[in-house]
């Protein structure tokens, strides 16, 4: 307890002295309890704590912590984990190979310490022949074939897709659609307005490094466009659509190509 200027001006009286001898031993049984104490503590003190990796096992539905953010977004507010992927299987007891379960085509490997579980309702993820689709983004015309660009309801941009008029199954939407959209003729390229025609002039002089391709449009005639992941620890929240000559490394596209061209079961 110090003794401040104030006690002077108030001429307070002093706290006794205490002897030095008695100083130095309650000073000695201080440093002493500390010890005991901090001994006591390190031998009790646990292990650090480490998420605990879940044990997965073939067809569970896991989401991926994905690192990697696109192009004019910031990591931090990018969502933690993507997916939902399916596990096709698993090595080592601790390494799982995925599917993604929006295109098959879509496949990676993570350390279980990179995945968690995804606890949404299974129907909502489960079988390949039906999707709900929350929009139509685009439509185009390739020779004979007529093609959407949809947006799936509960699925990020990354999972946009282009599907055939044949697979849309969606009248509703499909007549909203044409209320703004009047049915082009076939072999008819739609007209672009000022903003877009620059926009694909920018693209033109764009070119990425591609780390892997998950799915194609188009045919060898009209031009192919490949979405791919730019970066490894890229997930579908920022996979890009992209031309043949954008690519830096073509290489990846032929590997692609070669994948698509082997029968079911081969590897």
């Amino acid at each position: 307890h110090p003794y401040t200027t104030l006690d002077l001006r108030l001429d307070l009286p002093r706290s006794s002295s205490v002897p030095a001898a008695s100083f130095l031993n309650n000073l000695y049984l201080a440093r002493e309890l500390a010890a005991n104490r901090d001994g006591r503590a390190r031998k009790v003190d646990p292990a650090p704590r480490s998420r605990k990796t879940p044990a997965l096992k073939t067809d569970d539905l896991v989401l991926v912590r994905f690192s990697g953010a696109g192009e004019g977004k910031s990591s931090k507010l990018s969502p933690v984990f993507q997916g939902p992927f399916r596990v096709v299987a698993v090595r080592d007891g601790n390494t799982a190979t995925l599917v993604n379960v929006r295109n098959d085509k879509d496949r990676i490997e993570r350390h279980f310490e990179r995945l968690v579980r995804f606890h949404g309702l299974p129907h909502e993820v489960e079988g390949q022949d039906e999707w709900e689709i929350s929009t139509i983004l685009e439509e185009t015309v390739e020779e004979t074939n007529r093609f959407f660009l949809v947006r799936w309801a509960g699925f990020p941009p990354g999972s946009d897709l282009w599907v055939h008029e044949s697979d849309l199954h969606a009248p509703d939407l499909l007549k909203e659609w044409r209320v703004s959209h009047p049915l082009p003729s076939a072999g008819a390229q739609p007209k672009l307005s000022k903003s877009k025609r620059k926009a694909r002039k920018k693209d033109k002089a764009e070119t990425v490094f591609v780390e892997r391709v998950v799915a194609h449009r188009g045919s060898e005639k009209d031009g192919i466009l490949f979405q791919v992941a730019v970066g490894e620890d890229c997930g579908p929240d920022d996979y890009i659509w992209v031309r043949q000559e954008q690519v830096v490394n073509p290489e990846v596209l032929v590997a692609y190509q070669q994948t698509l061209a082997r029968q079911p079961g081969e590897v």
